[in-house]
C-alpha cells in the first residue's frame, strides 16, 4: 500500500488550489480525478465574476490552473476513487491501488440534479441533456428549452440563445432567481419565452426528443423542442465507508472554518460542503484554508 502525507480527491478549481497551495509548502500530496481537470468549471463559458478577468472561458481557466499544477510537480492519478475507508487509518481505493494518507482532502464537487420526469432517462442523450455549453452546439438554429429557474438556468439559456432560433424557458416558480444583470438580459432576448408556474410532465419522441408536455397552472401545454436542457441545481458527488459518519447536510459536508469534517483530518473544500455560496471564489478561498490549516498543523 501506497502511503502519502495528504491525498486530494477530486481536480476542480478547490482541489487543484489546495494541490498547489500544499506543494509549495512542501507537503508531499497526491491528486485524484476520474474526469478533466476543472470538474464543472468546464463547463462554464462567459465567465464574467472571476476577479482580474473582464470575461474568460472556464475551460480556459482550468486548463491554466491544471498547467500550474503539472509545473511544479505535484502528483496527479487520473483514475476514479472507488472507495474511501475511513476509521484508524485513512485509505483510498482505485480499481488498481490502494493508498494511506495522514490528510485526506475531500473536494469531489457535485453533479447536475435529475428532473426524474417521464420519458427524461429514455431520451437522455437524444435530446435530453445536463450541459448546454457540451450540447447547445447540436441545436444550432432549433428550438430548446432550459428546464429551470435559477442561476445555473439563466446561464444555460444566455448560452444556448445565441446559437439557437428559440428558448423556452420552464420555470416552476413565478419568478427567476439569480443575479440581477442576467434576469435583466434573459428577459430582454427577443429570442427567449419563459413560462412561469410549469412542470415538465413527460419528455416525447421515439428515437429523439420532438416535444415536452408540461403542466402550466393546471392546463397541459405542448412545446416542440429539439433539445430539452435540466438545469435544476445540483447534489453532492461524494460517498463514503466510513466507521464514523462524517457529518453532513442532504449530502453536503459540514466543516469548521479551516475545512475539517467532523473528523480529524478529513477535510471538505468546494462544492462538496455545505455553504451558502457555490462560486469559484469561495472554493479557492477554501482550499487555501484548508491547506494552510494542515500545514501549521501537521507540517511545520
Amino acid at each position: 500500500m501506497e502511503k502519502r502525507d495528504v491525498i486530494i480527491i477530486g481536480a476542480g478549481i478547490a482541489g487543484m488550489t489546495a494541490a498547489l497551495y500544499l506543494k509549495r509548502f512542501n507537503v508531499d500530496v497526491l491528486m485524484f480525478e476520474k474526469g478533466i481537470p476543472g470538474g464543472q468549471l468546464n463547463n462554464t463559458r462567459n465567465l464574467k465574476n472571476y476577479p482580474g478577468f473582464m470575461e474568460t472561458d472556464g475551460s480556459i481557466l482550468a486548463q491554466n490552473i491544471f498547467k500550474q499544477v503539472q509545473e511544479i510537480n505535484v502528483d496527479y492519478v487520473n483514475e476514479n476513487v472507488e472507495e474511501v475507508i475511513i476509521n484508524d487509518k485513512k485509505i483510498v481505493k482505485t480499481k488498481t491501488k490502494e493508498y494511506e494518507c495522514n490528510q485526506l482532502i475531500i473536494a469531489t464537487g457535485r453533479a447536475p440534479r435529475v428532473l426524474k420526469a417521464k420519458g427524461e432517462n429514455e431520451l437522455l442523450g437524444h435530446g435530453v441533456s445536463y450541459c448546454a455549453v457540451c450540447d447547445g452546439y447540436f441545436f444550432q438554429g432549433k428550438d430548446v428549452a432550459v428546464i429551470g429557474g435559477s442561476a445555473a438556468a439563466l446561464e444555460n439559456t444566455l448560452y444556448l440563445a445565441k446559437l439557437v432560433n428559440k428558448c423556452y424557458i420552464i420555470c416552476r416558480k413565478p419568478f427567476l432567481k439569480g443575479e440581477d444583470m442576467n434576469i435583466k438580459e434573459v428577459e430582454s432576448l427577443p429570442n427567449v419565452e419563459i413560462i412561469y408556474n410549469s412542470n415538465v410532465k413527460e419528455f416525447v419522441g421515439n428515437e429523439v426528443l420532438t416535444n415536452i408536455v408540461l403542466d402550466v397552472d393546471g392546463e397541459e401545454r405542448v412545446i416542440d423542442v429539439a433539445g430539452a436542457f435540466v438545469s435544476i441545481g445540483y447534489e453532492p458527488n461524494f460517498t463514503v465507508n466510513s466507521d464514523v459518519e462524517l457529518e453532513n447536510e442532504n449530502g453536503y459536508l459540514k466543516v469548521s472554518k479551516n475545512g475539517e469534517t467532523n473528523i480529524e483530518g478529513v477535510f471538505a473544500i468546494g462544492d462538496a460542503i455545505n455553504k451558502d455560496l457555490y462560486q469559484l471564489t469561495t472554493a479557492v478561498g477554501e482550499a487555501a484554508e484548508a491547506a494552510n490549516y494542515i500545514k501549521k498543523k501537521w507540517y511545520k
